[in-house]
């Protein structure tokens, strides 16, 4: 699972949803190796989406948290990464040392 924490006011996030996330490598990859939830961690727009984003500990936009099946944290991306391939090799670097 690739839970995309934004926040409605965060320009970075906006940026990764309108630039990164709807290009076709990045698509590709995201949807053939996780299962992509995008939450809000803003408390005024989803009160839920607040209580996920304290259970885990997410006080920066945007953060990407990687989780196993069982919910177990795999890793976590802190921060926007607007070059496409540079957040690819993030994320295939965390699924890497998780298959280890």
């Amino acid at each position: 699972v690739l839970i995309n924490f934004h926040s409605t006011y965060c320009a970075p996030c906006k940026k990764m949803e309108k630039e990164v996330f709807p290009t076709p490598e990045c698509g590709e990859y995201i949807n053939k190796n996780f299962i992509p939830i995008t939450i809000n961690g803003d408390s005024e727009k989803d009160e839920a989406g607040a209580k996920l984003a304290e259970e885990y500990n997410i006080f920066i936009y945007p953060s990407y948290l990687i989780l196993s099946p069982n919910r177990s944290l795999v890793g976590e991306i802190i921060g926007a990464e607007h070059d496409v391939n540079k957040f690819l090799d993030m994320l295939k670097t965390t699924v890497l040392q998780f298959e280890k």
